[in-house]
């Protein structure tokens, strides 16, 4: 071999050495239960498709089990990934809007909107709802809007689902 050709034969060597330990590396640096985390995240963005496309109430709760029984299992097999916590805080958006819909529709038979009073837990959670969703009646009673209230609890999870998707990449 010339001597000229051993600096190059001897780079070539050490950058594909570099490059196996790099992949080595990377394989070892895969996190167990990234395929769950993937799932869960899948499973709640089908719940949001199912709320942005418009949702009723009787097909919100079904749509809403079927994704908390794939975050479920990612969250007891997987409690300390790095992306438990956002996928946990998203499924909690989305409970908080099935339980704050059921009160206006079987509590309040339906009612379009309901005293604050009624709803303090989710106004001291949801701050943007005293704020966004609310108005003051002829009384002076302040009272919460469905609509708007439900649209902020699932923008929440929607950026909860964004968080977990920006920790997997």
């Amino acid at each position: 071999m010339k001597a000229d050709m051993k600096p190059a034969v001897l780079t070539l060597t050490l950058a594909i050495i570099i490059v196996l330990t790099m992949l080595a590396i990377k394989a070892q640096l895969q996190k167990p239960g990234n395929d769950a985390a993937k799932e869960a995240i899948r499973a709640l963005e089908a719940l949001q498709s199912v709320v942005r496309s418009g949702v009723s109430y009787r097909d919100y709760g079904p749509r809403k089990a079927d994704a908390r029984i794939i975050v479920d299992r990612f969250l007891r097999e997987y409690p300390k990934h790095p992306v438990a916590i956002h996928i946990n805080e998203a499924m909690k958006h989305y409970e908080a809007a099935k339980e704050i819909w059921y009160k206006y529709n079987f509590i309040h038979e339906g009612a379009k909107n309901l005293p604050i009073s009624f709803l303090s837990v989710f106004v001291d959670q949801y701050p943007e709802i005293e704020s966004e969703a609310s108005f003051t009646n002829d009384f002076g009673e302040k009272r919460i809007i469905l609509s708007p209230t439900l649209n902020i609890i699932w923008n929440k999870a929607s950026e909860s689902i964004e968080r977990a998707r920006s920790v997997l990449r």
